[in-house]
């Protein structure tokens, strides 16, 4: 299963459970992108971060939620990485990223604040997200 998958904070389904991240991961399906799946946890490689400013704004003029931003990679079964990445997500070496359309056009970095577009690897779980060597 090596497709480019988009993952998304599912918030309506997080809206039933507050306190817990539940992801949509969405793939093409006869060249139409369509959600596959949801999952607590899951992990893609080889990362970009995008934002679709046009959604943005909607969501900021209408107060209401949509799919304005997601996670583009690789989708990447467990305990199928290796390398330097395999030793990077196993040790730690990631950060929490988050997304918040009415502070900024872009993903960033919790603990600084630092805008970022892609990343070697993005870790879901049910605490948030976490990326491995963001940029």
């Amino acid at each position: 299963m090596s497709a480019t998958y988009d993952v998304y904070r599912n918030l309506n389904k997080a809206r039933r459970e507050p306190t817990k991240h539940v992801w949509s991961l969405r793939t093409k399906v006869g060249g139409r992108p369509k959600v596959v799946g949801h999952s607590a946890d899951a992990m893609l490689i080889d990362v970009t971060f995008k934002v679709s400013e046009s959604t943005r704004q909607r969501v900021i003029a209408n107060q209401r939620k949509s799919v304005c931003a997601f996670v583009r990679g690789t989708f990447c079964p467990r305990g199928i990485v290796r390398g330097p990445l395999a030793a990077a997500v196993c040790t730690g070496e990631r950060v929490r990223v988050s997304f918040n359309p009415y502070a900024s056009g872009s993903f960033y970095v919790c603990e600084t604040g630092q805008p970022i577009t892609r990343a070697d690897a993005v870790i879901f779980t049910v605490n948030g997200a976490y990326a491995v060597n963001p940029s």
